[in-house]
């Protein structure tokens, strides 16, 4: 099933590019959205992680909104556990991500599936109470887990009130993408919101170009700074998905 975030449709059709902001204040983010004007780009992840500031992120993200327009927000902040650049407690986490719901103005918000139950629940809660769409997410960098657990994470996203599943791996062979394949293909037609699946690494390219095939509605590119391994530049993966387009 498909959704729409502004004048996007995630979930039907080639997969969306979304394009990560990797920067530290806001001269930084200014300047990566001006480089992103003439590039393919349909969303832009901000990965508040890598910011010096956090105080401002509510304050830099209303800049934002207006600086991109149309262009839908996803606002991010990844912990260190899930391959993150800074440290930070459980309340913080919190605190950051009810502050950036207050703004209304990040159309997606990314909650970690194991971050503790409570707070992931109130999050949630608080994004459906603002209109803002909930990209429940789980990485792992050391390993591909079985067909069984990837998608039983995917289906617990989507019990948990995920208007998106999003699940990255790390493969250790050709046999591990073909495993996160499998999975996201088997499953795309037994849930109801879309899926973001994603092998990292150079074995996992395949994965972040043939979504329409398999059943995965968003890939992500990079601008300068990759923020995770095996991410191809926005005009390279452009290229790629028109060239495997149905």
């Amino acid at each position: 099933m498909a959704i729409s975030v502004r004048n996007l449709v995630i979930g039907s059709g080639r997969p969306k590019i979304c394009v990560p902001i990797v920067a530290q204040d806001e001269t930084e983010i200014m300047q990566q959205i001006a480089e992103m004007k003439e590039k393919p780009v349909d969303m832009v992840e901000w990965r508040m992680d890598f910011l010096n500031d956090f105080n401002q992120a509510d304050v830099l993200l209303k800049k934002m909104r207006i600086a991109l327009n149309h262009t839908p927000i996803l606002a991010t902040f990844r912990t260190q556990k899930e391959g993150g650049h800074t440290p930070f407690s459980e309340k913080e986490y919190e605190q950051l991500m009810s502050s950036i719901l207050a703004t209304n103005c990040a159309d997606l918000l990314d909650i970690e599936l194991f971050i503790s139950d409570e707070v992931r629940d109130r999050l949630v809660k608080l994004a459906q109470m603002t209109g803002t769409k909930v990209v429940m997410s789980n990485h792992d960098f050391d390993q591909t887990p079985s067909k069984e657990v990837i998608q039983s994470r995917l289906l617990l996203m989507e019990k948990l009130g995920a208007d998106i599943c999003k699940i990255a791996v790390m493969p250790q062979n050709s046999g591990d993408v073909l495993r996160l394949l499998e999975a996201t293909n088997e499953l795309k037609n037994e849930v109801q919101v879309p899926l973001v699946t994603m092998a990292m690494g150079s074995l996992g390219v395949i994965s972040r170009i043939s979504g329409e095939l398999f059943g995965s509605a968003l890939t992500f590119g990079s601008l300068n700074q990759a923020s995770a391994p095996g991410q191809l530049p926005i005009e390279a993966l452009k290229q790629a998905l028109e060239c495997l387009e149905q």
